[in-house]
């Protein structure tokens, strides 16, 4: 909800929130309810532009076993309104003097084993193209300030998010650089989470599927133990109206293994939704026909030979997510088509 809210059942207070982020699971104690119909109120406090409940989020109210489906149209009325914009907060610790010195340069003298990072966010903006700069100068001067120039990354790659969002190609390139990261610095290691983000929700509530891979990526990473490789699209080939693009699997220790015994597929069983072609001069895109075969993503060409191939490049894929069988997803890619000459490409 936003922004903050306080909570009636038939006139009982029965909880409140001030973060917009935060579930509300408010328990009801008995008595409150009553037979028949009971009257359920919220005070919604807006702070920003946008105040709602948020759609797509259920709404409920559960009695013991039984489930009370509570969406619909509700009443509401505008009690009270500002004259002017609230005062906006200064966010101190975002600031130099609160994020490094404050917060982050006191636990320098500290051991650590190794860096958890899920950030990103807030760069998908203007500044979405230098996302991968600044994140390996932070990467490299940490390193140096805990005098541990090996020490592991482990970076959460962006989710799955839509609501309040523009569809302006800022969330696909944060994806893109935190992998690339990963493969252009020792020991860091980029966990693909496009499944467990929610579109209407910055903070999604699926916290232990994300651990999950946190947890995959560390056994390998940190402490070198047997942990489920991760796939990636790595080459594309062009045969006659067909374009092949070839995945393997990695491990941290940069070993690639291209096993025809392993097999891609859908999340939810659907054929590949999220493959399109980009035409850079015109700045088109169009969804391709693409199919899985073994190792593969086959995709093919129409009439015109596109310049560009791309997979889950938009803020919120949903359909045809592509993994294997151990539910290790692809992370999203975009590749630049060979020229007539040339066998392949490498990402």
């Amino acid at each position: 909800m936003n922004d903050a809210d306080h909570t009636w059942v038939n006139g009982v207070l029965v909880g409140g929130r001030s973060n917009v982020y935060e579930p509300r699971d408010y328990p009801v104690a008995v008595g409150v309810l009553r037979a028949g119909a009971n009257e359920i109120r919220m005070r919604l406090v807006v702070e920003r532009p946008g105040g709602r409940v948020t759609p797509g989020k259920r709404m409920t109210l559960t009695i013991g076993d039984d489930i009370f489906d509570l969406s619909g149209i509700w009443q509401y009325a505008v009690t009270a309104e500002a004259d002017r914009d609230c005062p906006f907060e200064d966010f101190v610790r975002w600031k130099p003097t609160g994020l490094y010195n404050a917060m982050l340069a006191p636990c320098f003298p500290y051991a650590v084993r190794a860096v958890l990072w899920y950030q990103g966010e807030s760069n998908t903006g203007d500044r979405a193209m230098q996302y991968g700069d600044e994140l390996k100068a932070m990467i490299q001067l940490w390193r140096v300030k805990w005098h541990q120039p090996d020490m592991p990354f482990l970076i959460v790659q962006l989710p799955k998010f839509d609501i309040d969002a523009i569809e302006d190609g800022g969330w696909p390139l944060v994806r893109e650089q935190e992998w690339n990261v990963a493969n252009e610095l020792e020991n860091v290691a980029t966990v693909v989470t496009l499944d467990a983000g929610e579109g209407n929700d910055l903070h999604p509530y699926d916290k232990k599927l994300v651990a999950d891979r946190v947890f995959n990526a560390a056994m390998d990473l940190v402490y070198g133990r047997q942990a489920q490789p991760q796939p990636a699209v790595e080459t594309i080939e062009v045969c006659g109206d067909l374009l092949r693009m070839h995945c393997v699997w990695r491990s941290r220790s940069d070993e690639r293994i291209r096993s025809e015994s392993r097999r891609l597929m859908t999340l939810d069983g659907d054929v590949p939704q999220e493959i399109e072609f980009l035409w850079r001069d015109c700045a088109t895109s169009a969804r391709a026909e693409a199919w899985l075969d073994g190792c593969d993503i086959v995709a093919r060409m129409t009439a015109r030979r596109p310049d560009e191939v791309r997979y889950a490049w938009s803020n919120n894929p949903e359909s045809g997510l592509i993994c294997d069988g151990d539910g290790m997803l692809i992370p999203p890619f975009r590749l630049t088509l060979p020229t007539d000459d040339d066998k392949g490409i490498h990402a």
